[in-house]
């Protein structure tokens, strides 16, 4: 029987005592592929993102932090990810090339925030969503962590996991998680287990076990435990920590044969890799990631025999590792690392689209959205402009409602030339012609950046809106100019409408606002010299 108790010793002397992280060596190139996706997808071993790869005995597809990233919107190209995307590059995996894949992902399914700062109205069916898309897709396990909590564990558990086993939800180290989610037609009777088992092709037995990060902290200045961050946003979660839980986990999966141990581990590198040195008997480590981008190379622990893997956020990349059995009782197992960006080789074909059940999910979705009148939701609030006009005594009873572009046109002749011409003149009507998926009128997040107002009083509220909101405005930028309309010479006014016009810093001000909407995952283009060369820019009034 392998010490496990003696791992568990070392790590809590390494994260107690030393704080140190137990930095391994390099990956070498003769142990890791490297390189993202350049070509599209084919079965031939010369091409595509496997080019070199002999037939595995089975890969395991790795995913994390989608962050409620669903698909690139399509606001410009090229955009990367999206679920459609990750099927299809699943499908060329499974039916062309006729490998056994196993996708896990780590968690930080949902969103925390929506775009353009509007309320997370969405983020609980897009969380839905999302996970039966994993279940199309056949995922075998998710984890869970912060973003899953900040929404509301027991809600969102409720929402998906309650009424379906795949895929398992796993948080080995939870406490009492019969108690919080109890399941009495489970064999386990909790609808959180600690741990899932597949057998691959050839017979291999593989077990996935989730850890939600629990460690002291060294210094008072340290992060957070993902552990420390669940409890304090909902008090009933406890849990053990990883050091005290994976010991009788690991000898679980001794006694029932597990030949392949992978740990989606809710922490970050530095302490996954402890975890490693500490715990050998992980073949893979599948661990939290401080960037968008997945790592090119995994982090090798103990001579190569463990992958630590960081897969990036919002399904932009995943993780592939290929795992070939040796027949070497020392050393079993055989790896290949591959990162792949889904980039628009990914996209389904047209004409195609039937072949995707994803592709036909999102379509759901937005219906979803419509029927459910989710525009509605949001409400309306008082915009700055409207909230500081009444600070000004001779309109405290006035509100300084939206009238659309067409009423700066007789005095801002210049200003209003430069935009009907600009694509923000043009930008609902993208909403309504769009496909894969359709309905995007009727969805908030597409909406806010496309219409003029929306969630502020007076400004576009649902299809029924006024024509002169069914744009991206003067008013997107200035704010509501009722007041100004009718009191065109008001300077107080003016400067509510135009608070760039005297700041030192005017154009970085400008470009603050502009990225609330171009940010880098919806316009990857944007730089605001590229936004002066397509005339969007109006200096004089």
């Amino acid at each position: 029987m392998k010490n496990y108790k003696a791992a568990a010793l070392l790590l809590t002397v390494a994260c107690a005592v030393t704080g140190a992280a137990c930095w391994v060596r390099p990956a070498k190139e003769t142990q890791a592929e490297t390189g993202q996706a350049d070509l599209p997808p084919k079965s031939s071993p010369e091409r595509g993102p496997f080019a070199g790869w002999d037939k595995p005995d089975f890969v395991l597809l790795l995913s994390a932090q989608q962050h409620g990233y669903l698909l690139p919107c399509g606001c410009s190209s090229p955009q990367y990810g999206g679920l459609e995307r990750r099927y299809n590059l699943l499908q060329e995996m499974r039916k062309e090339r006729g490998w056994d894949v196993l996708p896990l992902d780590l968690g930080d399914i949902p969103q925390i925030e929506a775009p353009a700062k509007l309320p997370n109205v969405q983020g609980v069916l897009k969380y839905t969503y999302a996970m039966e898309a994993l279940a199309k897709m056949d995922y075998l396990a998710v984890s869970f962590g912060e973003y899953e909590a900040t929404l509301g564990l027991g809600k969102l558990l409720d929402e998906y996991a309650m009424n379906n086993a795949k895929p398992a939800v796993l948080s080995a180290n939870l406490l009492d998680r019969a108690k919080l989610f109890p399941h009495a037609d489970r064999p386990s009777k909790t609808y959180v287990n600690a741990r899932e088992t597949a057998t691959v092709r050839g017979g291999t037995k593989v077990s996935v076990l989730g850890i939600t990060g629990s460690h002291d902290r060294d210094k008072e200045d340290d992060p957070k435990s993902v552990a420390e961050i669940l409890k304090a946003k909902t008090s009933e979660l406890q849990f053990e920590r990883a050091d005290r839980a994976l010991p009788p986990a690991l000898k679980e999966m001794d006694a029932d044969g597990v030949r392949f141990r992978v740990l989606l581990y809710q922490g970050p590198m530095e302490k996954a890799q402890l975890l490693a040195k500490a715990f050998p008997a992980f073949n893979v480590i599948l661990c939290l990631s401080a960037s968008d981008l997945a790592s090119m190379r995994p982090v090798l622990a103990n001579d190569g025999d463990t992958f630590l893997v960081s897969a990036g956020h919002k399904g932009k990349n995943v993780v592939a590792v290929g795992v070939w059995r040796t027949g070497d009782t020392k050393k079993p197992f055989d790896m290949k690392y591959q990162t792949i960006s889904l980039g628009e080789e990914y996209k389904t074909p047209d004409g195609k689209e039937a072949g995707n059940p994803i592709v036909a999910l999102m379509e759901r979705y937005t219906k979803d959205l419509k029927e459910d009148k989710y525009l509605a939701k949001y409400g309306q609030n008082a915009h700055l402009v409207q909230v500081e006009a009444q600070q000004i005594e001779k309109y405290k009873k006035e509100v300084a409602n939206y009238v659309g572009s067409d009423a700066c046109r007789k005095c801002h002749k210049h200003a209003y030339t430069v935009w009907k011409a600009s694509d923000h003149a043009k930008a609902y009507p993208t909403l309504v012609n769009a496909k894969r998926p359709g309905n995007r009128q009727y969805d908030a997040e597409c909406i806010v950046c496309h219409t003029v107002g929306f969630g502020y009083n007076t400004g576009f509220k649902d299809n029924a809106s006024p024509e002169i909101l069914k744009a991206v405005g003067c008013e997107s930028c200035h704010g509501p100019s009722g007041l100004h309309v009718a009191h065109p010479d008001d300077a107080a006014l003016q400067a509510l409408l135009n608070p760039w016009k005297a700041s030192p810093k005017k154009m970085l001000k400008i470009e603050a606002l502009c990225q609330h909407c171009h940010d880098s995952d919806n316009d990857v283009h944007w730089t605001i010299d590229k936004w002066e060369q397509k005339n969007i820019v109006h200096m004089t009034p």
